[in-house]
């Protein structure tokens, strides 16, 4: 269950860089064309799906919760092709639905991995604790929640739209 709290931490964690990144630079946007036009460019590359060691015990863990771990690399997968596939549609210089996508995506996956996580130490009785976020923090989760909302209000989704994306995006 250890190794298993410490990547889903990491990953956490790298996901809320990619919801952190908005694609600037010192403040200003990070691409330059040869023309000299700035735009908007990811500076955070998003994480590899979660890969768990093959030698954990996963009998010792509920068969839900396990479930729900191993489905986590499948919907990072499903987020990864999401924000490819909004770049069809997505233009310069702001590229909008790309960091839509991105920001949206992985606030959701950064915080099914701190559900997932906070259920693994509360089952072992673990420390509620993780390197860089505390894993009940609610400003952490604040943030991703906002974020969620910020973008899903900016594409013209009710709170009730809301309140059902976040609760079909749990595992």
């Amino acid at each position: 269950g250890i190794r298993i709290v410490c990547d889903l931490d990491e990953y956490a964690e790298e996901g809320t860089d990619v919801v952190s990144d908005e694609g600037t630079s010192c403040g200003r946007a990070a691409g330059l064309t040869s023309d000299g036009e700035e735009f908007y460019e990811p500076q955070v590359k998003w994480p590899e799906p979660p890969v768990f060691p093959s030698d954990i015990e996963w009998t010792s863990i509920a068969n839900n919760l396990a479930y729900r771990i191993l489905m986590l690399p499948v919907r990072a997968r499903d987020v990864n092709r999401d924000i490819v596939m909004s770049s069809e549609h997505s233009f310069p210089p702001g590229y909008e639905e790309i960091f839509d996508a991105r920001m949206e995506g992985y606030a959701k996956l950064a915080l099914t991995a701190l559900e997932l996580a906070k259920e693994i130490r509360d089952n072992f009785k673990y420390p509620q604790e993780s390197t860089r976020f505390n894993a009940l923090s609610d400003d952490h989760k604040v943030f991703l929640n906002n974020k969620i909302k910020e973008i899903q209000m900016r594409q013209g989704k009710s709170e009730i739209d809301f309140s059902k994306s976040v609760r079909n995006s749990e595992i």
